[in-house]
């Protein structure tokens, strides 16, 4: 898929026809750090799916691996950009398939798209 070229309505299409309603919540926490409510922002069409693309690193010594780190997540949500996806803020969260998820950046694809980075919650 070609995202240079790619418009705001065939993201729509192809997110109705893979994708699902998302509930998009913001959690507000007390003064010692408990959450304390949690408000619906919006709920939108969205596509979740899994994408590997991120940078391993690994550090060696002498042959001996010293640190490995990887940056990037495996979890996405896709969402059409709109009035209503507008609303999602980074550290908002979602279900989906009895997982909590936590958005960790928006991921901007020109104008037509988000592509979220997002990372399970334990």
């Amino acid at each position: 898929m070609n995202t240079e070229f790619i418009t705001s309505q065939e993201i729509a299409e192809i997110i109705k026809e893979f994708g699902g309603a998302v509930q998009i919540l913001r959690y507000t926490k007390d003064e010692f750090g408990e959450s304390e409510n949690n408000t619906v922002v919006t709920t939108v069409l969205a596509y979740f799916y899994e994408k590997s693309k991120g940078i391993n690193l690994n550090i060696s010594i002498s042959g001996e691996t010293v640190s490995t780190s990887a940056s990037g997540t495996p979890y996405r949500l896709m969402i059409a950009r709109d009035v209503e996806s507008e609303k999602i803020r980074v550290n908002d969260e979602f279900v989906y398939n009895l997982d909590r998820y936590k958005i960790i950046d928006l991921g901007k694809f020109e104008s037509a798209y988000f592509d979220m980075y997002c990372e399970v919650i334990k």
